[in-house]
């Protein structure tokens, strides 16, 4: 049996998330996963919902900067959607009525902890 997976040292995973939805335009970040290529690599993947009439590509270069510059990560594999483009599921359904989106069929399954703005379980 392997050990489960686990961030490079010095990295949260769920601290990370959450800064990451902090940047402007970003509703939510899940399927976030950081592991190491190298003992000196760190690399990232992650699914970021981004405003409706956000720019999703400045959101994706602004966070991979900001991966870059607190976390020394430059690679990372950034799947950036607009909510309500695709399907929500019901738990983001609840974050994108309060912005006004009403669409709500995005991912069947989140794939781990999600991050949202404000207070939230991981």
């Amino acid at each position: 049996m392997q050990p489960p997976e686990a961030a490079p040292a010095g990295i949260d995973p769920d601290r990370l998330g959450d800064l990451l939805v902090r940047q402007d335009g970003v509703v939510e970040v899940h399927g976030l996963h950081v592991w190491e290529i190298s003992s000196d690599s760190p690399a990232l993947s992650a699914h970021v919902l981004v405003v409706p009439s956000g720019d999703c590509h400045a959101v994706r270069r602004d966070l991979e900067r900001l991966l870059w510059e607190k976390y020394s990560i430059t690679h990372t594999t950034l799947q950036v959607d607009h909510i309500g483009s695709a399907a929500a599921v019901q738990d983001v359904a609840i974050t994108a009525a309060s912005m006004g989106v009403t669409d709500d069929d995005h991912c069947e399954d989140a794939h781990g902890p999600v991050h949202r703005p404000g207070p939230h379980e991981h």
